[in-house]
């Protein structure tokens, strides 16, 4: 996240886990930010692996040129869905300078026997999200909190872990 805010992008994003919490955050934050408002209605695309069950689609527009500004985003959500994997090891020995390509592949992990996923985690950004174990939900809510200018106490951020369980997403809609 340091290094996006910082205005660093990289061309590919390899987000992956069990905590789907963590993988929104920061596909959300390349989709607000890597783009100015103007450019985002040309040159944002938003896929989701359920409706694209093959990756070449996907490489095909990652391989076009921006349309308004100096690069473009796409974002695959639920990529664990694709099923063909075989275009995107080309893709990851030569990916296209002005494309950002991030894919959230929730709950679980890609097969990282794959020359392609090897290859995208050792060149580029790939970020593994685990899910926190039960004894520290309760800090991590009350570090939540803290972020957001406000206080809880540590008998009540417990008691929310205990009722809520280790679902963050859950816990920050509540």
């Amino acid at each position: 996240m340091s290094a996006l805010r910082a205005g660093n992008y990289e061309p590919i994003y390899l987000l992956y886990g069990e905590e789907p919490y963590y993988i929104d955050q920061i596909s959300d934050y390349i989709q607000a930010n890597a783009l100015d408002e103007a450019s985002q209605a040309f040159d944002l695309l938003i896929v989701y692996g359920k409706d694209t069950p093959d990756i070449r689609p996907i490489i095909e527009s990652a391989r076009q040129f921006p349309m308004m500004g100096n690069r473009q985003v796409i974002l695959v959500k639920e990529a664990q869905n694709i099923k063909d994997w075989s275009a995107f090891e080309p893709y990851v020995s030569q990916p296209m300078p002005s494309t950002i390509l991030c894919l959230c592949y929730k709950h679980g992990k890609p097969d990282m026997r794959l020359k392609a996923f090897k290859a995208a985690a050792e060149k580029f950004v790939a970020f593994e999200s685990k899910p926190l174990y039960d004894d520290r939900i309760a800090p991590w809510i009350t570090n939540y909190v803290r972020s957001h200018n406000a206080e809880i106490d540590f008998t009540a951020a417990t008691l929310l872990a205990e009722y809520l369980g280790n679902d963050l997403q859950r816990i920050v809609n509540e």
